[in-house]
């Protein structure tokens, strides 16, 4: 297998899901299954799409396996992966704390880590 064969329904379906998706993996997924569809090999594949040669061959015999809307439930990333939101929890609590230390996080990340033993870091916290 050089590359996967889309059938109009689904290469549309595909590039409706790259644009309006707002999960960067599925997006990933969708490209890859777009750029491998317009003949390029795999090794061209992995090159745009920077992943292993082995890793994109999986995922096109999963995807080859699959028929009909499974196909598009297995471009979701799976329940229980991705990023653990940590601090998601305490995000009432988190606002009056930040009222209370604006100027400085390091009271902050102490009582969060003593108090309710959440370790993260200084950035995490701003992006938070």
């Amino acid at each position: 297998m050089s590359y996967i064969h889309l059938t109009a329904c689904e290469e549309s379906a595909l590039k409706k899901l790259h644009k309006s998706s707002v999960n960067s993996v599925v997006r990933k997924r969708c490209f890859l299954l777009l750029y491998s569809n317009r003949n390029h090999s795999i090794q061209e594949t992995c090159a745009v799409g920077g992943i292993h040669r082995r890793t994109l061959e999986r995922f096109f015999t999963k995807w080859e396996s699959k028929e009909g809307k499974e196909k598009f439930q297995f471009l979701i990333i799976a329940v229980g992966r991705g990023a653990k939101l940590k601090l998601e929890p305490l995000k009432e609590v988190l606002n009056d704390l930040v009222k209370e230390h604006n100027r400085n996080l390091n009271p902050l990340l102490h009582l969060l880590e003593t108090q309710y033993r959440i370790k993260v870091c200084k950035s995490t916290l701003q992006a938070f």
